[in-house]
Order: structure tokens, then C-alpha cells, then sequence
């Protein structure tokens, strides 16, 4: 495999360790320390999740060889993002948070694991070192897109969904 086309799972390798981090400091935190890294981990894997199913899965998918696991990731990223939007509508400071977090953080670590584990090394046998370099540089490009968006529009999202937490813990 071509050292560009290497490239692309580094990417994602390192999009992995940072949400590992992300929810390791997460846990550690104290109720009123949640939110912020909280909102960092929702827009990274928001930002992951695009790029995959953007670029990365549809490449997969026709292949049947590849089908059961790239439906398989395809399911774990919807039921992220599902727990993330219980999480969202659920007080900080509540236990039952805590409980969807560590249902999100158990899903997310799976996800990594299959992915690292199961779907990039076998991908290399039907994909051309070509579409790995192109997925890189894509998926560099829409990240920093993504990011710069969210960033954008984030701290008065944030803020909103803080008073609405406040008014319906």
C-alpha cells in the first residue's frame, strides 16, 4: 500500500484516539465540567461521521465482501448519534446522563476497534491505493470545512441548548 494511501487511515486512526481522549476526559470530569468537551466530542464525531459516510462507506458498500461490516459500522454510527441527542436533552449533572454517556463511550470504542481491527485492512483488498489517496485528501478538506462551520455556529448553539437544559434539567 502506497504511503499516501496509508495516509487515510491514519486520518481516521487519529480521529479515534481523539474521541477515545475526549471521552476519557469526559468521564473524568466533574458534572459541571461535561459540557465543553462534551460539545468538542459531538462535533468531532460529527465531523468523522460525515467524512465516512461520505467518502469512505460507499466505497464499501456495492462490495459484497464488505457489506454485513460496512452495514454493521453504518448501524453503530446512527446509534451514536442517537445516544448523542439523548445526551443533548439530558441535564449534565443527572445520572442518567452519565449512564447514556457510558453507552455512547462503550459504542464508540467497539466502532473503533471493528473499524481497526475487521474494516481497514480488508478494504485494502478492494480498494486502489488511488481512492485511499483521494479519501485522504477529501476528507482532510471537508473536515477543516465541517470544523470551521461548526465553530462557526457552535458557541450560539451551545448556548442555547445550555438555557434549555437549565429551564428542563
Amino acid at each position: 500500500m502506497a504511503q499516501q494511501a496509508h495516509q487515510f487511515f491514519e486520518l481516521l486512526k487519529k480521529d479515534h484516539r481523539r474521541a477515545e481522549q475526549l471521552m476519557q476526559q469526559i468521564s473524568a470530569a466533574s458534572r459541571d465540567q461535561r459540557q465543553q468537551p462534551f460539545s468538542t466530542l459531538h462535533m468531532e464525531l460529527a465531523a468523522h461521521f460525515q467524512i465516512e459516510e461520505k467518502f469512505f462507506y460507499p466505497k464499501l458498500l456495492p462490495i459484497e465482501d464488505m457489506k454485513a461490516l460496512v452495514e454493521d459500522a453504518l448501524d453503530e454510527h446512527q446509534t451514536a448519534k442517537d445516544l448523542i441527542s439523548q445526551l443533548e436533552r439530558t441535564g449534565f449533572a443527572s445520572e442518567e446522563w452519565l449512564e447514556i454517556f457510558e453507552k455512547l463511550d462503550e459504542g464508540i470504542r467497539h466502532h473503533h476497534e471493528d473499524e481497526e481491527q475487521e474494516i481497514f485492512p480488508r478494504c485494502t483488498q478492494f480498494l486502489k491505493d488511488q481512492d485511499l489517496t483521494d479519501m485522504a485528501r477529501k476528507s482532510v478538506q471537508e473536515k477543516e470545512q465541517l470544523l470551521a462551520r461548526t465553530a462557526r455556529t457552535g458557541s450560539a448553539g451551545m448556548a442555547q441548548r445550555k438555557r434549555a437544559r437549565e429551564i428542563h434539567p
